[in-house]
């Protein structure tokens, strides 16, 4: 082997690390429950905790994207917490498979793609709807394919909503 062949072979892995590791730091991990990284800048998760939210603003965070309705939790004002740490705050309440709408994946998926929003969490009580939205949007927005769109949903926390999310793909039950 030559001399300039082994230098490929150690500078293709240590550069392969190197990206690999600028990857992961794009989306800090914030140690919230069931906390999934399905896309670039983008984090999903369960719900934080105010000191979560701090931490996700000292990570560098720019937004929060609330997928629960107000009725959920009346005695908490996640978005004044937000607001006070500088990051904005957008809620696109989902109670349910009824609000799994194109409408609502729309107003996800263009917070989704818009660099300027990055990172971003979005969060439910448990990441299931997070994911359901996202698997909507992918289909209905984006035109993934209903697999792709799926198994991009679980990504990012789909479980239980998954029979819904497959009628509204249009797939067969499984």
């Amino acid at each position: 082997m030559s001399p300039e062949s082994k230098r490929q072979f150690t500078v293709l892995p240590a550069a392969f690390l190197l990206f690999a590791g600028t990857c992961l730091a794009e989306t800090p991990q914030l140690g919230i429950k069931n906390e999934k990284h399905p896309l670039p800048g983008v984090t999903s998760a369960g719900q934080p905790t105010g000191e979560q939210l701090t931490a996700a603003k000292a990570a560098g965070y720019k937004t929060v994207v609330d997928l629960r309705p107000e009725t959920e939790s009346p005695e908490r004002n996640e978005a004044a917490a937000v607001a006070k740490l500088g990051m904005e705050y957008v809620n696109i309440p989902v109670e349910g498979p009824a609000d799994l709408t194109e409408e609502n994946a729309r107003k996800l998926m263009a917070l989704l793609n818009d660099e300027s929003k990055k990172p971003i969490l979005v969060h439910c009580g448990i990441s299931e709807r997070v994911g359901a939205l996202i698997a909507v949007g992918s289909a209905k927005v984006e035109g993934k394919s209903p697999e792709e769109a799926l198994a991009l949903g679980q990504q990012a926390g789909l479980n239980q909503l998954t029979p819904a999310v497959r009628r509204i793909l249009g797939l067969p039950p499984a």
